[in-house]
Order: C-alpha cells, then structure tokens, then sequence
C-alpha cells in the first residue's frame, strides 16, 4: 500500500464531511386550494389526453394519502377494494405491507380512473402505454405548475415529495401521531 491508513479517515473522525441538509418544501396550507385548482384545471383540459388526466389523478391521490411516488403508481386494481373501502401495498420502502381507507375523496378519484381504464388496465394510474404504469410524470407536474401562476398568484413549484411533506404537515396540525404518520 502506499498510504498505511486512509487519509480521508480524518474527515470522518472531525466529522467534516458535507452534510446535506434535508429538504423542507410542501405546499401551504394557503397555497393548496391553488394547487389543487390547478391540478382540476389541467385534467380538464381537453388539449390532454388520457395519460395527462391519469397522473393529475396520481397527484391529488399522493397528496391525500401521503404515498411515496412509486406506491402511488405501482397500485393495481387487484390491490384496490371499492366495496369495502381500503386498498393495500405488499411492500413500502421499509418493506412493510401497508393496508389503508379509501375516503369518499379517494373514491372519487378511483371511480374517476375506473371509468377511464381500458381492457389492459392492470395499473389504476395508467401510463402512456396500454397497460402500462405512469414512468415519469415530471412533464405532467411542469403543466400543473403552469396552471398555479394565473391571475397575480404565485408560481407554485410542488415536486412530488412535497406532496407527501404537504400530506404529513397537515395531518399533524389535525393530531394525528407521528407513529401513524411513518407508517
């Protein structure tokens, strides 16, 4: 060896190596009937098609379940009991299943994408290919984006994590704990 101990070793002794702070972005609770309009606004659009109309389901479903962006979009209408009332993820990121409610607002949004599913339909936010779930939905939240800025508001730049952070702070201002909110 040319060195007998690792000369970075130090950093991690001082502890000095660069610490990224984590990120604090979700929409305000002023700022969410904006969003949620102009979410309504561009699923309304009928420049858009299917696909456009299925990821601003997608959206509203995060930010009223508090999913990460992959469950959201890997949900299967095997997975989903509209009779009952709850849907189900085999395996969250902590590799734990998780059972949740379906609330008259997620009903809708789910009758809303049944009635819109074709034959192929495996994925209950369907991609642009039949069949197939949502792969990137960055183009579809730029579109939402664009909405949020008319008549003297402000732009409002929600990435899809936000929507979660959104979730997790207003659930918290209404007492639920933080042991249900991590689950």
């Amino acid at each position: 060896f040319i060195f007998n101990d690792n000369p970075v070793k130090i950093i991690s002794h001082k502890r000095q190596w660069n610490n990224v702070p984590r990120k604090q972005t979700r929409i305000r609770p002023s700022e969410l009937k904006q969003y949620i309009s102009a979410v309504n606004e561009v699923r309304n659009n009928p420049m858009y098609g299917r696909f456009t109309r299925s990821v601003c389901d997608a959206v509203e479903f995060a930010l009223f379940t508090g999913l990460r962006k992959q469950e959201v979009l890997d949900i299967e209408w095997k997975r989903v009991n509209l009779k009952d009332g709850y849907f189900w993820i085999d395996e969250t990121k902590n590799g734990d299943p998780l059972e949740l409610p379906i609330t008259d607002t997620l009903r809708k949004i789910l009758i809303r994408c049944w009635a819109e599913r074709d034959e192929a339909a495996r994925y209950v936010f369907v991609g642009k290919s039949s069949g197939q779930p949502i792969i990137e939905p960055k183009y579809v939240l730029e579109k939402i984006r664009n909405a949020t800025k008319g008549d003297d508001a402000n732009e409002l730049i929600a990435h899809w994590h936000d929507l979660r952070r959104t979730y997790a702070t207003l659930a918290e201002s209404i007492g639920v704990g933080g042991d249900t909110l991590k689950r």
